[in-house]
């Protein structure tokens, strides 16, 4: 308990700090909506994603998405990126795909780009995430993103 307290200290240490010298929110939650396709099947997707940005512009993160449609799956993981004061970001991370249908885990790396308009707290923008997955298959996703920063 006591190093989640500190944790948490820290957390808010750092949000200070980094909200007073850049005058923008270190935290961001989104979530996104869009299609996704796996080889020559089409599904829709829902997202959420958490980046922490640092005072350079460097991100850390994690996804989570979940896909239903011609094809079934979930994929979580972590990322790493750079975010632009323009509102364009990268990042690549890895992470593990679902197949419900299958009940199968697989490994993979995701790569995203995307640009946000930050509106006060809010964003808004699109989305593109290429899984490479383990089993020489890959997941493309294409949506759109609306998120808050605290």
């Amino acid at each position: 308990m006591q190093t989640l307290n500190i944790l948490l200290l820290l957390l808010v240490i750092s949000r200070a700090g980094y909200a007073a010298e850049n005058n923008q929110h270190p935290h961001h939650v989104a979530a996104a909506t869009g299609y996704s396709w796996h080889g020559n099947e089409e599904s829709i997707y829902t997202g959420i994603d958490y980046t922490y940005g640092f005072q350079n512009g460097f991100t850390v993160g994690a996804f989570l998405e979940d896909v239903r449609g011609d094809y079934d799956l979930q994929a979580v993981g972590f990322m790493f990126g750079k975010q632009w004061e323009s509102g364009f970001s990268v990042s690549a991370g890895p992470g593990v795909e679902y197949k419900i249908k299958k009940d199968k885990y697989l490994l993979l790396l995701r790569t995203t780009a995307a640009y946000n308009w930050h509106f006060s707290n809010w964003s808004i923008g699109p989305i593109l995430s290429f899984d490479a997955i383990e089993d020489a298959s890959n997941t493309t996703y294409l949506g759109i993103a609306v998120g808050y920063g605290f």
